[in-house]
């Protein structure tokens, strides 16, 4: 077998690219092709120099220059923002967002929101879409819908999609066309159930919404729950209707019974809602009327 050469030797001791599997390229000061002389120099280094060799023995991911300047360039602010920016006008033309939950974000949270729940908006803004359901509670105007809108706008900034439905929509009128209404809700990156507790509780608008809770636990998705009461007492109504193991796999799924969910984030105060403003029943991006 024929001995290899200095470039050989040098190329072997560094792995190939890890996004495009290009072999190492060695290069000189000024980014030109290492000649034959000169990596014979680096080999002379690394033999003088065993911490620098045990580096690169350790190694084990490196990007070619290529995809090095792809990969930076993808980080980019320009290039972020016109991912969100797709992101968020796929979710809206997909009716999964609607328009008016675009402002409600960390950037222009109101400060009389935050300030009585500070420890809960500091975990919202530390919230990925890696971690796992989360469930908000609090009196009516407390933020629960602001925070959650805040987390979603967050999510679609990362490029993420997001979708949103009022749970009132899940009535016990409605029949197959549930099928197809909840059908883009239950693959995006992020959705968020608001206000649970006011589900009409029948049983075909609650197997409705399991299905789809169901759905999304399968394919590791993450929920935002928010509701007025905590997941015992809304637990305590389902059961009501399908009884206590239909209603406890259901919340096991959102608020973490058998572990899944983080806990719930508890709002506290009075109500910063003004009586001026109008009700928003919207029943997220697919169902505003």
């Amino acid at each position: 077998m024929a001995e290899q050469t200095a470039i050989e030797q040098v190329v072997a001791m560094h792995p190939a690219c890890s996004t495009c599997g290009e072999p190492f390229n060695p290069v000189d000061e000024h980014g030109n092709t290492a000649t034959e002389e000169q990596c014979a120099t680096m080999l002379e280094i690394y033999e003088r120099m065993p911490a620098i060799r045990r580096m690169l023995t350790a190694q084990v991911r490196y990007r070619c220059q290529r995809c090095q300047d792809e990969w930076e360039d993808q980080k980019s602010p320009r290039v972020l923002k016109e991912r969100a920016d797709n992101v968020r006008s796929e979710c809206i033309s997909n009716r999964t967002i609607g328009r008016q939950m675009l402002c409600e974000t960390f950037k222009n949270s109101r400060p009389d929101i935050e300030a009585h729940n500070t420890k809960e908006w500091q975990w919202g803004r530390s919230w990925t879409p890696e971690q796992p359901c989360a469930w908000i509670e609090g009196l009516k105007g407390t933020g629960k819908t602001y925070l959650a809108h805040a987390i979603l706008n967050k999510c679609m900034d990362s490029g993420v999609s997001a979708g949103k439905i009022k749970c009132v929509a899940f009535t016990g009128s409605l029949g197959f066309e549930y099928q197809a209404m909840l059908k883009p809700f239950k693959t995006v990156g992020v959705l968020l159930l608001d206000d649970i507790d006011k589900t009409d509780m029948k049983p075909r608008g609650l197997c409705a919404l399991f299905e789809l809770i169901d759905a999304r636990c399968d394919n590791n998705l993450p929920t935002i729950t928010t509701a007025n009461c905590s997941g015992k007492l809304v637990m305590g109504d389902i059961a009501q209707v399908r009884g206590q193991a239909f209603a406890e796999a259901m919340l096991d799924r959102l608020h973490g019974i058998g572990g899944m969910c983080a806990g719930a984030h508890v709002l506290t105060g009075t109500s910063i809602r003004r009586e001026s403003e109008p009700d928003q029943t919207d029943m997220g991006g697919g169902w505003e009327h």
